[in-house]
């Protein structure tokens, strides 16, 4: 908490040789000190049950533009001349202890366009609304209240919110969301909350949706109106039906750990890019409600799921980059994969039976294998020497012989 205001300050520092985490530039003539970033660098460690008070000549470096001080172990409470740092646009002051007079009135002064707060608790509950001019950027995770949140109704409106692009509220204990008139809004995420209900009204222009570990048995019917929606996430909720068809705008699905049966896949009709359905209830006899993705699908996950039949040829040998069809009751021959798309291949707890074909050596771009689980037989293909990328290799549980010398020269 010394040496930030003394007279020859930003001389000494902006030097050629500037320490670790300060950046300098030229301004009205002066090499003027505009960035500190300590994140994690531990000033000094404090003792158990204490802290390190935070910086109350901080506010002297007026030229700041961009502040980290997270994980620092800072505590006490913020300057009321926090507010002269007229210039400063990016803060955080993530990972640290209890701290006081984060956001208060006077804040409106400073133009934050990004703040960050992740894993602190505060003394009083910030006012957000004050940066609602300049504020592009808000991300709140983890973070005790003086008062706590939890089980309200959280209210964002574009009236007050304008310029607001990406807003992330994750682990805040909020059990139903309203949010209205955000335009500029492209970013959301509410995961890890308890949201069993939500409300988006005129916020056309969200790209990015992640609604991941609440509480919630049903999508919202305007989540599916939202016509910029590429990148959906609800995840680990509890969804069974879903009463309408996806829009073809939405190209990235996750809904894996829900308790969604084949009534889902009737609703698919988007050309999707990903789509993760692992863990649900799904019960299928063969992949033919799936194939209509064949042509767009990079990464495809099914795991922990009922299905059953033989691996079609489409599947062996689409675009598809990552296919997960893990814990599932598949069976018969393994099909001849030959993609060079192909990264990820997880067929591992199902009931395949014969010999490792050496088609999947055509596959060279292999980083992680999964065949456990089976009931496989014969021996590893010696060409399995040519999959150079492979780093994950998993054949246990299966009747596999003969050595396993062929795998010496991968990267295992």
């Amino acid at each position: 908490s010394t040496g930030w205001s003394t007279s020859d300050m930003h001389r000494d520092l902006c030097e050629s040789n500037t320490p670790f985490g300060i950046s300098c530039r030229e301004i009205e003539g002066n090499m003027r000190i505009t960035g500190i970033e300590l994140g994690g660098n531990m000033l000094s460690i404090p003792t158990p049950n204490y802290y390190n008070f935070f910086p109350q000549s901080l506010p002297n470096l007026t030229y700041l533009e961009t502040l980290n001080l997270s994980s620092l172990y800072l505590g006490g409470k913020i300057p009321s001349s926090f507010t002269s740092l007229r210039r400063l646009k990016v803060l955080d002051l993530s990972d640290n202890y209890l701290l006081n007079g984060i956001i208060d009135s006077e804040w409106k002064q400073i133009p934050i366009e990004t703040f960050v707060l992740k894993n602190t608790a505060l003394v009083i509950n910030p006012n957000f609304r004050v940066l609602n001019e300049s504020l592009t950027h808000l991300e709140v995770t983890n973070v005790s209240f003086a008062d706590a949140i939890g089980n309200d109704i959280v209210r964002w409106n574009g009236t007050e919110f304008y310029r607001l692009e990406k807003l992330i509220l994750r682990k805040m204990q909020i059990s139903s969301v309203e949010i209205y008139g955000m335009n500029s809004l492209k970013y959301l995420d509410l995961s890890g909350n308890q949201i069993i209900s939500f409300h988006f009204i005129k916020c056309d222009n969200i790209a990015h949706l992640n609604l991941s570990s609440n509480k919630m048995n049903h999508i919202s019917s305007g989540v599916f109106q939202l016509r910029w929606l590429n990148t959906l996430d609800v995840s680990n909720n509890k969804i069974r039906r879903i009463t309408e068809s996806i829009p073809d705008n939405i190209k990235m699905l996750y809904m894996e750990g829900n308790d969604m049966s084949e009534n889902l896949l009737e609703m698919l009709q988007a050309p999707f890019v990903v789509l993760r359905l692992g863990r649900n209830r799904f019960v299928l006899e063969d992949f033919s409600k799936i194939k209509r993705f064949s042509e767009t699908i990079r990464d495809l996950d099914l795991s922990s799921n009922k299905i059953s039949g033989t691996l079609p040829f489409w599947i062996a040998n689409c675009s598809v980059e990552i296919l997960n069809l893990s814990n599932n009751l598949i069976g018969g021959s393994l099909a001849p994969f030959r993609s060079k798309h192909l990264k990820v291949l997880d067929l591992s707890e199902n009931q395949f039976v014969g010999n490792i074909p050496s088609d999947l050596c055509t596959s060279t771009n292999l980083e992680k294998l999964c065949l456990n689980g089976n009931s496989l037989v014969g021996e590893i293909p010696i060409c399995f020497s040519q999959l150079v990328k492979l780093r994950d290799l998993r054949l246990f549980n299966n009747q596999l012989n003969g050595k396993i010398t062929v795998l010496s020269s991968l990267p295992l």
